[in-house]
């Protein structure tokens, strides 16, 4: 009984090692796929665009502000205490449409951001589930979350397969992904762009 016992755990044990060793391990740097992509390239142009015309709004604000405020420095010693004070009322006004303009700028940038982004996002999710699920992977981990310590030879950078599954249908796009995957990967190891690896 003792010797079935024993071979039974031989058995279990040779299965359980022969079954991690078949399992699979991938990885991406979803900052340098998101970056690789033709459509990032437009969307970074269309949130540059959208930021420049924020900027310009409240840099008329800010002109009208100095304006006014040069005024009143100019005329104040001839202003009645009441007129002072409307001037000063409506100085501190402007002041704080100024910064409720600045702040809710800075958030429909961000959701600006979120919409352009989040289509990508997207199609990288979908793409790494499905060479995950076509090749059986276990498990696809995300370098630039900072989570991998450690990458040896059993992971597969996946990149390229993600990047081929994104563009199946989009010989060009692929092309161009491809060559700015080229790129980006040239500059990281010159060091002129920064990396999370």
């Amino acid at each position: 009984m003792k010797n079935i016992i024993k071979l039974t755990s031989l058995v279990a044990l040779l299965f359980v090692s022969s079954f991690s060793f078949a399992q699979k391990f991938g990885h991406i740097n979803s900052q340098e796929l998101l970056a690789v992509f033709p459509e990032s390239e437009v969307a970074q142009n269309e949130i540059e665009e959208y930021a420049k015309k924020l900027e310009e709004q409240l840099e008329k604000q800010q002109v009208e502000y100095n304006n006014k405020l040069n005024d009143y420095i100019q005329q104040r010693d001839g202003m009645t205490d009441f007129l002072k004070q409307s001037s000063e009322e409506e100085l501190s006004n402007m002041q704080q449409r100024m910064q409720a303009y600045q702040k809710n700028a800075q958030q429909e940038l961000k959701n600006k951001e979120a919409q352009l982004i989040q289509p990508l996002l997207k199609n990288a999710n979908d793409a790494i589930k499905a060479v995950g699920e076509r090749d059986k992977f276990v498990y696809i981990f995300d370098k630039a979350s900072g989570a991998v310590i450690f990458e040896g030879v059993g992971s597969k950078d996946l990149t390229e397969d993600i990047l081929t599954e994104i563009y199946k249908a989009d010989a060009d796009k692929k092309a161009k992904a491809f060559a700015n995957l080229e790129k980006l990967r040239l500059q990281v190891k010159e060091g002129t762009v920064p990396t999370n690896e």
